[in-house]
């Protein structure tokens, strides 16, 4: 997952800001060792991270998982005919980046860099807004002669699928139910927050490099509303919470100290059906010494 020299680089998107798929960054194994699982097997086949979680959801028993763009790996048809449906080219896999993961330059977060293959090629496609999608393949190694035109079809066809499904999420995680912020603020305020206190400052040590949230009140639904930054980082929102309490990460320490730099945190957590909230609660996050 790591280049090496091999184009030019060391690192990979986010230690670049030049996002690339080649096989050095591509061609991760995967290994899985557990209760269900058969040891010393081998086996070669297209893989992607979205089927982690259905696969790891099956063998621990989970009967539903919620929708997914992965598949169980050890599900029918089973691997012998996914290994025959790759010999014929009938599976893609597909990649999405931006150029530079969580370090990519504001004025660069809209460039993407997709891809798809066939286990014997990829098909990379550069998309910058107002232009033209770059495509460029590169075949991988004992494979010759990429099928460009039906990478760049099953390409074209993953991402209508990709905005199907994200138009769909986006429907059914809508603001239906949210109040609007006046008839919040009539609420009253019961619900008392305990994590974090007003104005702490919240450290990559002491908290694992967690963001942890919590009030006192049952189980049930609650809006969080949010306020993030000031000036031209500022952002602000509201999203459902089905318990008291809501955790982010842990985070890593690069990471963390990205979070810092959109500090002050603020948060109100609302009750609609008893029409309570919580006072606005502000905290800030403290960059680590080391970077």
């Amino acid at each position: 997952g790591e280049e090496l020299l091999d184009h030019g680089w060391i690192g990979h998107a986010s230690t670049s800001i030049h996002a690339k798929l080649v096989p050095e960054i591509l061609r991760i194994p995967m290994l899985i060792a557990g209760p269900g699982v058969e040891p010393g097997v081998v086996r070669d086949d297209l893989v992607q991270q979205v089927d982690i979680l259905p696969t790891l959801a099956a063998l621990l028993g989970f009967l539903d998982a919620g929708p997914s763009d992965g598949r169980d790996l050890f599900s029918e048809p089973g691997w012998l005919s996914l290994l025959l449906r790759r010999g014929s080219g009938g599976d893609h896999v597909f990649f999405d980046s931006s150029v530079g993961g969580n370090l990519t330059p504001q004025e660069r977060r809209d460039e993407r860099l997709e891809g798809a293959s066939d286990g014997r090629c990829i098909l990379t496609a550069e998309i910058v807004p107002g232009r033209p999608p770059s495509l460029s393949t590169t075949a991988l190694e004992g494979f010759s002669g990429c099928d460009e035109v039906g990478l760049a079809r099953a390409l074209a066809q993953w991402q209508r699928d990709q905005a199907t499904q994200r138009l769909a999420i986006l429907r059914r995680t809508s603001q239906q139910g949210a109040p609007s912020a006046p008839e919040a603020d009539r609420y009253t305020e019961e619900i008392v927050v305990e994590r974090p206190l007003g104005d702490a400052v919240l450290t990559w040590s002491e908290t694992s490099g967690q963001l942890q949230l919590e009030w006192q009140g049952a189980d049930t639904g609650y809006w969080l509303q949010y306020r993030v930054g000031e000036g031209v980082l500022a952002v602000e929102g509201m999203f459902r919470v089905d318990q008291h309490r809501v955790s982010f990460g842990p985070f890593p320490e690069g990471f963390w100290n990205d979070l810092a730099g959109y500090s002050p945190f603020r948060f109100r957590v609302l009750d609609v059906s008893s029409r309570r909230r919580s006072t606005w609660t502000e905290f800030a996050v403290a960059p680590t010494r080391s970077r």
